[in-house]
């Protein structure tokens, strides 16, 4: 009994010692961790979080009998006194929520969701925002009304919890709707997301890619200048700085010989030539991130001279201007700013620009555009005169999204989200296009949808699409539909016959079609006018079917009239008018479409002059037109003319009265073909 009695007491004296020593050991971690968090290193923070936490949880379980820690109980009640695990959970959470590890904050702001105390009422907006970030979108919106229904103040927490609900609305009715559109989103290579923040893509040349990066550490070519922040910089402190890589290889990412200085340095944008670089540099003043937008030339030798700060027109003192966009004209420079006389934090503004490249004008606001929220890396498609940015303060998937808006400074409407896969439930920003002509086809973007912290690149190109293109012939004379009518399909990229279609009962044909393809369509039948109609088809992509425009055939008739009547004379001369070749052209079409046919040309007058003079007036006239089309490649024995002067009218030249008549005489003035034989 005296042996059981002193095991047991050595027992509990040993795990005393080990809980004091456990105890100890967690609170040593949790006093790193809030000093690391006051210094605003939340990675190092959420470390030691962990730690303290692992530890807590062990002497949690263990019999604690000398280190005074009251335990937690199972039913808290409201409002009362949290204990020391909650806070180290809520702590944890938040650690890892400010370097944007939103999959690891997860767990713990679900944990501290549940707590009732009123320091962590803001629980339940974090663990919506976590929910949102992993596409939870219908959990999201039951957390953030259940929050909503508890948190009453009237603060910015409502506004931000209000607005987050409303981007789950959105989400869920965005993902509802079906869309055909396809696209490749893939993740540039490692040399170029290469662990670190990668972002701000742009073009320099079609084969080649500029982005900023922080892969950079402070390293000795830094050394001696202006501090980076207040505090000392140690050599492992990351900074940003603009790098490039051969689009074709993807392996060969290296700096931009930018002049180093001890500010952060990246995000740029370059003239349509190449020789102008707009770039950011940031630093810390007071505890403030500014920014400001720089300007650079390239020299001969390829490098860029030291960049200079921009004047007041962009940069205002103690605020931050960032993100330029230079225009394609080099006349504009698009930029986010938190300047004075905005809508939210940032917005975008535009600014004049001389011929030496240089702000020339006080930068003016974008207007409705811009929101409360946060609007920044504003992309200006000069060919199809849109505006593609980012922000926070409209309805989107979370985070920053991708909007655009077509117009120009001063007239551009209402932003459209983006949507799927250029958005997502986190940031996504920086766009910019590989494809001028149609931008969203292919495009390079930053994001941090994949990531634990930090944005990357990635590229997203529209895969072309097969679809089936319907269309319907008519007959021109009583608009019934034709039957039997055939049509070969030619692709007008390699001039192949892709295919051959045949109307059916109700005159409509349909054949396979790929995304981008140009076509020309030849619809033939017997006894009506060969017509070739080129296509390239629009796609509304409600639907797999594009319906085309209906085509008319024209019967074959010998010897019926068919007026021109965009064929037009100089006064009183048989000269044609350039606005004369669009029917000529046309008829030149007919016959190279039916090689068989064989027409006359026919002039008339109106009946002023004598019918002498009006009989060679209109034969010389259709001569003219005869021998344009023998310019224009038709045979001469294909081709007859004759004037009928004033003799066949069909209008009358004078009003019953007796005055003149001029709507009827300009009937009268007139050019005809008819077929003579197939």
């Amino acid at each position: 009994m005296f042996t059981t009695s002193i095991k047991y007491y050595l027992i509990t004296i040993c795990l005393a010692i080990l809980s004091t020593v456990s105890y100890a050991q967690k609170f040593k971690y949790e006093q790193k961790a809030d000093r690391a968090a006051k210094d605003q290193d939340f990675y190092t923070a959420a470390a030691y979080y962990e730690k303290a936490l692992a530890l807590k949880q062990e002497s949690a379980d263990g019999y604690k009998p000398y280190n005074g820690e009251v335990l937690e109980s199972k039913t808290a009640s409201k409002g009362g006194k949290a204990s020391g695990h909650k806070k180290l959970v809520f702590k944890l959470a938040e650690s890892y929520r400010m370097y944007n590890n939103w999959e690891a904050a997860a767990p713990w702001y679900t944990k501290a969701a549940q707590f009732s105390e009123p320091e962590f009422q803001t629980a339940k907006y974090w663990n919506a925002v976590c929910l949102r970030t992993q596409s939870k979108y219908t959990d999201a919106a039951n957390m953030l009304e259940l929050f909503l229904k508890e948190y009453t103040a009237k603060d910015d927490w409502q506004k931000w919890a209000t607005k987050e609900l409303a981007n789950c609305n959105f989400a869920i009715e965005e993902q509802k709707k079906k869309s055909l559109v396809k696209y490749q989103t893939s993740k540039l290579s490692t040399a170029v997301n290469d662990r670190s923040a990668n972002y701000a893509p742009v073009l320099v040349s079609k084969d080649v890619l500029a982005f900023t990066s922080s892969r950079n550490t402070w390293n000795d070519s830094r050394s001696g200048m202006i501090p980076k922040t207040n505090t000392t910089v140690s050599k492992e402190t990351h900074v940003n700085d603009l790098f490039q890589v051969t689009i074709a290889k993807m392996n060969d990412a290296k700096e931009v010989s930018v002049p180093v200085t001890a500010m952060d340095q990246g995000v740029a944008t370059f003239s349509s030539d190449k020789t102008r670089m707009y770039i950011t540099r940031w630093k810390m003043e007071n505890g403030k991130k500014i920014s400001n937008i720089y300007f650079s030339t390239q020299q001969k030798d390829g490098k860029w001279t030291a960049p200079i700060v921009l004047n007041n027109f962009v940069n205002l003192d103690s605020y931050s201007s960032k993100q330029p966009f230079v225009s394609a004209d080099g006349s504009s420079l698009f930029f986010s700013s938190d300047r004075p006389g905005g809508m939210g934090n940032f917005d975008l503004w535009v600014c004049g620009l001389g011929n030496d490249g240089l702000p020339s004008a006080q930068a003016t606001n974008l207007g409705k555009i811009n929101t409360a929220g946060e609007d920044e890396a504003p992309f200006y498609n000069a060919a199809t005169t849109q505006l593609f940015f980012s922000s926070n303060g409209r309805p989107g998937f979370g985070g920053l999204d991708f909007y655009v808006s077509a117009g120009t400074p001063g007239s551009f409407s209402e932003p459209k989200n983006l949507g799927e896969p250029f958005n997502s439930p986190k940031d996504d920003a920086y766009f910019t296009t590989a494809s001028p002509d149609d931008p969203m086809s292919q495009a390079y973007i930053s994001t941090d949808r994949a990531s634990a912290c930090c944005l990357e690149i990635f590229n997203i190109n529209r895969q072309q699409q097969s679809f089936t293109i319907v269309g319907k012939v008519l007959n021109c004379k009583d608009k019934r539909v034709l039957v039997g009518a055939s049509g070969d399909i030619k692709d007008l990229q390699n001039q192949s016959i892709i295919a051959t279609v045949n109307t059916d009962a109700s005159g409509k044909y349909n054949s396979p079609y790929k995304e981008g393809q140009k076509i020309r369509i030849t619809f033939k039948k017997e006894g009506f006018l060969t017509q070739t109609k080129d296509l390239e088809p629009s796609i509304d992509r409600a639907t797999e079917a594009i319906t085309l425009p209906d085509v008319c055939l024209e019967p074959i008739e010998v010897k019926k009239a068919i007026v021109l009547p965009e064929v037009q004379y100089d006064y009183d001369k048989a000269t044609l008018r350039p606005e004369s070749e669009q029917s000529l052209n046309g008829l030149v079409t007919i016959l190279q479409e039916n090689p068989t046919l064989k027409i006359q040309m026919a002039a008339h007058t109106d009946s002023k002059g004598s019918d002498k003079y009006n009989q060679k007036l209109s034969e010389a006239r259709a001569k003219s037109c005869v021998e344009y089309l023998i310019q224009h490649g038709i045979a001469a024995d294909r081709l007859t003319y004759k004037g009928f002067g004033a003799k066949m009218p069909v209008a009358p030249n004078t009003n019953p009265d007796g005055s003149d008549n001029p709507e009827g005489r300009q009937k009268n003035r007139r050019t005809e073909f008819s077929i003579q034989s197939q």
